[in-house]
């Protein structure tokens, strides 16, 4: 795999599996299990146009931080014109 490293808000990067010229994968833990937030994702939706993201959970009351992050990261992503394709 090769990995790669995007740039994110406030200076920060985030790794992601693999990178396309306008699409990155990711595992959901590196972008709704991390302390990530709008300014974060507004970042990616900026670079990419498709974002995938594998090993999605089955959402829980124990998930919640995790369930908030990605119901975010799939809002801003839809309204900046961007897709999200998700693996289980």
């Amino acid at each position: 795999e090769q990995h790669v490293t995007l740039d994110i808000a406030y200076g920060r990067t985030l790794t992601a599996k693999r990178r396309g010229e306008r699409a990155a994968w990711f595992g959901f833990q590196e972008v709704c299990g991390a302390a990530l937030g709008a300014s974060d994702y507004l970042c990616l939706a900026a670079d990419l146009d498709v974002l995938f993201l594998h090993t999605v959970p089955v959402f829980s009351l124990n998930t919640h931080n995790e369930a908030r992050r990605f119901m975010n990261l799939v809002d801003i992503f839809y309204d900046q014109g961007c897709a999200v394709v998700l693996g289980v």
